[in-house]
């Protein structure tokens, strides 16, 4: 409600730091960020987001900062009848802003008698309020998602660093930006992969007791190192220091099973992390790719024409349906769907398949020379993925060993993707499995989890035995 609309980093950023104190109580579940944030602006009822996102509860609230003044008002209602069961008016310093966050959540907690647990490192946070602001405005481009708001985080988090050099939570996003930038092709993996370990060392050695610069690290190792080992011993690091972290739960499971064809434990996480954030398209979009990798294709074609509901530009949605149909044996509707993609790497990775599938060869040769010609040095591994649904088994390992050289982070997928299926009875198949030491077993099992399925069996043995 500020005069300046440009302070909607503010009020987006203390509700986040409320949304990560509430989930840390064990007796509340609490819808994460993108899902909470889809309503905010909209005449929306309070009924209506109640049925949208089932929850019993709704807090809610407006900030207004002038200077260095804040008054921010909340209130917590019950959906069943809308009454209200607290409401307060804060009138405070912009310094007193931690504080604050304690206050309203413990009081949040109190009035719907739950207990808050794990508290926030101390020394995560910073004293300097022009840096703390600094990385709240951070935080609000990354989550939008895109190469040019990612550039301008990145700014934004090294002024933080610059202001406060002692801040571990902006050196931590800055880590996670570096990361996910390099991740996603939008800068060269040379430039900010060892920009990206620096600024997370650097958290670690100011603040050793938080999860997110573990969680880049096993990032690193996982997509960009292919180090397994490594990245589980740094997703464990996180898991232990943020147990409600769902992304590096999900983590540790394909590294303990997914690559290897063992998904049970994997889409499980990733329907729970879609349940906790419904409207978030990051999160169906992984179940997507997940559910199509363990083959059920069925669930995939569903999990993405939801994602598709709530954005129908959301990048590469389209393109995973074209494949999911391809297996289904839909080709048409397969290359509609091809036809709808908005991103332009994912509509030519998926069209060349599609119009192959139709024996339409001229087009799907036309379609595949564009992708080679435009994005031979970041999308090697969809090209190999064209070349072997096509047939084309030279053409196919070509590829592939170019984007293992390139360190494509497709090919952590090589052992499970359907689309490599052509590929398997080639011996330089198993000899790409032994290059990315993936040619042995899965991890065993960790031993609660051996122990519940032997007692499943013997609850089953039992019950069919009288």
């Amino acid at each position: 409600m500020s005069a300046d609309k440009e302070q909607e980093y503010f009020s987006d950023g203390l509700s986040e730091e409320l949304i990560d104190r509430l989930s840390h109580s064990p007796d509340l579940r609490v819808i994460s960020r993108t899902s909470s944030f889809y309503f905010k602006g909209k005449q929306t009822t309070i009924g209506e987001i109640a049925n949208t996102l089932h929850v019993s509860h709704v807090l809610e609230g407006s900030v207004r900062k002038s200077g260095r003044a804040l008054r921010i008002t909340a209130q917590l209602i019950r959906t069943a009848d809308g009454s209200h069961l607290w409401s307060q008016t804060y009138d405070r310093n912009l310094a007193d802003v931690f504080k604050l966050q304690e206050e309203i959540a413990g009081t949040v907690a109190t009035s719907l008698k739950a207990a808050l647990s794990g508290t926030a490192s101390g020394k995560s946070r910073s004293t300097n309020v022009a840096a703390y602001n600094l990385l709240l405005q951070g935080v609000f481009f990354y989550q939008r998602r895109n190469g040019a708001d990612s550039h301008r985080a990145v700014e934004l988090f090294q002024k933080a660093t610059d202001l406060d050099p002692n801040y571990a939570m902006a050196w931590a996003r800055l880590a996670e930006t570096y990361f996910v930038q390099a991740a996603l092709g939008w800068t060269h993996v040379a430039d900010d992969v060892p920009k990206a370990r620096a600024a997370a060392a650097r958290a670690l050695k100011l603040d050793p007791a938080l999860a997110l610069p573990h969680r880049v690290l096993g990032g690193l190792s996982l997509f960009l190192d292919w180090d397994w080992s490594a990245a589980r011993e740094e997703f464990q690091r996180a898991r232990d220091l943020d147990p409600d972290d769902l992304s590096v739960a999900a983590s540790l499971a394909y590294l303990n099973g997914g690559m290897y064809g063992r998904w049970d434990e994997q889409i499980a996480i990733r329907k729970k992390a879609a349940e906790r954030d419904p409207l978030d398209t990051r999160a169906l979009n992984n179940l997507t790719v997940d559910l199509f990798l363990a083959g059920h294709n069925e669930e995939s074609l569903a999990a993405a024409r939801q994602l598709l509901l709530i954005n129908p530009s959301s990048a590469g949605a389209h393109a995973n349906m074209t494949f999911t149909l391809l297996l289904l044996g839909r080709p048409d509707e397969a290359l509609a769907a091809a036809q709808q993609e908005a991103d332009e790497n994912s509509r030519l990775g998926a069209l060349p398949a599609a119009y192959w599938a139709l024996s339409r060869k001229a087009e799907s040769d036309a379609t595949l020379k564009e992708l080679e010609e435009k994005y031979a040095q970041d999308e090697a591994y969809s090209i190999a993925e064209a070349h072997a649904y096509r047939g084309e088994i030279d053409s196919a390992f070509q590829w592939l060993d170019r984007a293992y050289r390139q360190h494509d982070g497709g090919m952590i997928t090589v052992r499970v993707d359907s689309l490599l299926q052509n590929l398997h009875k080639d011996q330089r198949y198993k000899a790409m499995l032994v290059r990315m030491k993936l040619d042995g077993d899965p991890p065993p099992l960790p031993i609660e989890r051996r122990l519940s399925r032997r007692d499943e069996c013997r609850l089953c043995v039992e019950m069919n035995t009288g």
